[in-house]
């Protein structure tokens, strides 16, 4: 004797639809992380990593900050706060210039070469002998707006 088949469960309509697709930033009330429709999602995802990365940079210079305060060296050594996660160039800055790269939440200091700057995410503001000053954009800079910790006065 064969065996019987199963007993059928029924199903609701909801039960059996798909699962419905998350709703869009917008609709969310954020705002969309895309600012370029020209942009892909692996290049958005590529800018978030690598404004992790120098936000990362950042925090840690503050806490070099922190010794300088103590010691206020003429030039103070800071580590650059550019993109590639490998880097860790010593950068030269008075603790006065950083404060004043500081003050603008978008912006970064890096070593002053080319090979510190990713264009797809930054410009160049300014260019001194011993660092340049990069201005973060989309992502990147809402990103870094989020994270600026207050300055001290």
């Amino acid at each position: 004797m064969g065996e019987e088949p199963p007993e059928e469960v029924a199903m609701s309509h909801e039960e059996r639809a798909l699962p419905k697709p998350p709703r869009s930033r917008a609709r969310r009330g954020y705002p969309p992380l895309v600012t370029d429709p020209r942009t892909r999602l692996s290049d958005e995802a590529d800018a978030i990593r690598k404004a992790h990365n120098e936000i990362q940079l950042r925090k840690l210079n503050e806490r070099i900050e922190e010794h300088h305060l103590r010691v206020q060296p003429a030039v103070a050594e800071w580590v650059c706060e550019c993109a590639d996660e490998t880097c860790a160039l010593p950068v030269g800055l008075t603790i006065a210039e950083y404060e004043a790269v500081r003050a603008e939440p978008t912006h970064f200091f890096v070593a002053p070469s080319d090979e510190h700057v990713d264009t797809d995410i930054e410009y160049v503001v300014r260019r001194e002998p011993d660092y340049w000053i990069i201005a973060k954009k989309g992502v990147g800079a809402e990103m870094s707006r989020r994270e600026q910790t207050p300055r001290r006065t």
